[in-house]
């Protein structure tokens, strides 16, 4: 356990240190490294251990397999055996302390079976090494079922179980390549009829009625279908409001609103808003930060649903290929 004495600037400036040390590739910012060494404080954990072990994802603090392990047996009040390990199956039993021996609490078993009922398998990551996965999934759902009190109660999650995409190495070690961004959230919006709209603005506020462009150019094609995931090709469309906002791990993204209504042959939106993903984002923030009430864009859509602990999420995204200039339009 870590009892070194820490306040909260200290792990700011921890947390600056590690990132700026260029070790640690898969936080993107300093924020989001802060939050994880508090989480980890939580825990016990010293800062390298917390950033080594942990990855947050929308909130939810999830743990490297490894760590999984670690924290069963330094609880003191638990321990676990490995029953049987293949590459077809991984079998571990839970025992709880009983007086002056243990006590076996329950089995969690992992089969190929049940990794391709969670489509697992379709990982390339699955075919490479099953022997950690299945016990990864195994580790996980035994310290949920058997062992909640060892993780204070907040949830036991492998990183993949939340959505992230993990690479793996030969050795069993994870890494966390990139997390989902949280679900838009929609906001009221007020929309004044044109007969009570002010016109002394040289251009519509937020509360501006949406019109409509029917212009058949501006109906989107898709050109790349995944079943899951659907990207068009780029059409040019005005935008009505732009937005920076923050996901859990303090990563800037950014969501547009278009005073189009936009049309997809084939497909139908869910919402009027579009997220720019923060990898998207991140490539040219001055780009998107410079989108106002009626500029006009060179854009392309993507449609995905991803299913995380069994509920379907469904995302809006939008890329921005250039900002047209008068002489573009």
């Amino acid at each position: 356990m870590d009892n070194i004495p820490m306040s909260y600037d200290d792990m700011k400036q921890i947390a600056n240190d590690f990132i700026g040390s260029g070790l640690f590739a898969q936080f993107k910012n300093p924020q989001q490294a802060l939050v994880t060494i508090m989480a980890g404080r939580e825990f016990g954990l010293g800062p390298f251990e917390a950033m080594t072990s942990i990855y947050v994802v929308q909130g939810k603090p999830s743990f490297y397999s490894h760590k999984f392990a670690d924290m069963i047996k330094r609880s003191g009040k638990y321990k676990y055996k490995v029953v049987e390990h293949t590459d077809k199956l991984c079998s571990i039993d839970f025992l709880e302390v009983n007086g002056d021996g243990w006590e076996k609490v329950g089995n969690s078993t992992f089969t190929i079976e049940d990794a391709g009922k969670a489509d697992l398998t379709k990982n390339p990551n699955f075919t490479k090494y099953p022997r950690n996965m299945l016990y990864a999934r195994a580790m996980s759902n035994g310290a949920k079922w058997h062992c909640p009190d060892a993780f204070h109660g907040t949830g036991a999650y492998e990183p993949s179980e939340l959505g992230a995409d993990v690479k793996w190495d030969e050795d069993g070690t994870q890494t966390v390549v990139s997390a989902p961004e949280p679900e838009p959230q929609a906001e009221p919006k007020v929309y004044k009829p044109e007969s009570v709209q002010d016109t002394s603005q040289s251009l519509p506020t937020e509360e501006t009625s949406v019109t409509s462009n029917d212009d058949t150019e501006n109906v989107f094609t898709i050109v790349e279908d995944q079943g899951n995931r659907k990207v068009t090709d780029a059409k040019v469309l005005t935008v009505n409001t732009f937005k920076e906002l923050q996901t859990a791990n303090g990563q800037p993204y950014g969501q547009i609103e278009f005073m189009d209504i936009v049309k997809v042959n084939g497909f139908e939106p869910k919402w009027n808003e579009y997220n720019i993903s923060y990898w998207i984002f991140e490539e040219q923030p001055d780009v998107y930060r410079s989108l106002e009430n009626g500029t006009r864009v060179l854009c392309k859509l993507t449609f995905e649903n991803k299913v995380f602990n069994g509920a379907e999420k469904n995302y809006q995204n939008v890329q921005v290929v250039r900002v047209m200039e008068d002489d573009n339009i």
